[in-house]
């Protein structure tokens, strides 16, 4: 209708009517393309409101995880002990415990469990750039960058460190499957500890697992620090206060 009116101001060359309805005309794209960007921009808060929860989601689970993996693991206490007993090298055959237990398990790894889909996501539609809040987006990112980066060098050079350690300790050691050990395997029955004692090669390599073992651990123990952190940060952002 408005344009008919238009057009028959127009035929009649009544330019007042015909700018009014011109006016009209663009006022009614402008509203239209308006109403359209208001329409995205709330489906995009929304969309992000829902990638934070399931990031929260994200979080928690790493978290749940690594707090787990932490508390049963302690290697590097249990590493230690066994050094110790290595360099008093004891007659008691019960004192030789904590190797046996030490041995029985080198070949145990722990890696943090890294849970990335919602954040690559998030990247890739733009959703993180959009984040209105600065902080939770340094924060976010920066415990990404964290667990991509640092966290898998230093796992990459703790494991090859392991590994060595690992294949000298298993040509020194015999050792037997045990289905009744949590590690399922244990020291072949009536392997001498003591000549353990004076092998330097076996020492060296204790050694190098309690320092690849400190060296994962003491790296975990920061990284679940910033986790939770951030975690703290998204619960605060998507939850409501009690």
């Amino acid at each position: 209708m408005i344009l008919d009116n238009l057009s028959r101001a127009l035929k009649t060359q009544n330019w007042f009517a015909a700018g009014v309805e011109f006016i009209i005309v663009i006022l009614g794209v402008v509203i239209g393309f308006q109403v359209n960007a208001w329409a995205q921009a709330r489906e995009l808060r929304g969309r992000e409101e829902q990638y934070l929860v399931e990031l929260l989601s994200d979080f928690r689970a790493m978290t749940d995880a690594l707090e787990r993996m932490e508390a049963q693991s302690r290697y590097e206490a249990d590493l230690a002990e066994a050094i110790d007993v290595l360099r008093s090298c004891p007659p008691d055959e019960a004192a030789w415990a904590p190797v046996r237990q030490a041995l029985a398990r080198h070949r145990i790894r722990t890696q943090i469990f890294v849970v990335d889909g919602t954040y690559e996501e998030m990247v890739a539609s733009g959703a993180l750039a959009r984040l209105e809040d600065t902080a939770l987006k340094a924060q976010i990112k920066y415990t990404y960058s964290l667990l991509n980066n640092n966290v898998r060098v230093s796992s990459a050079a703790n494991a090859a460190l392991a590994v060595s350690a690992s294949a000298v300790i298993v040509g020194v050691v015999p050792f037997a499957p045990d289905p009744d050990s949590l590690f399922q395997v244990s020291v072949a029955p009536g392997f001498e500890f003591q000549s353990l004692c004076d092998h330097l090669e076996l020492n060296n390599a204790m050694l190098d697992l309690w320092h690849a073992t400190r060296s994962r651990e003491r790296v975990h123990a920061g990284v679940l620090e910033v986790m939770r952190e951030t975690e703290g940060m998204l619960a605060a952002r998507v939850e409501p206060a009690p």
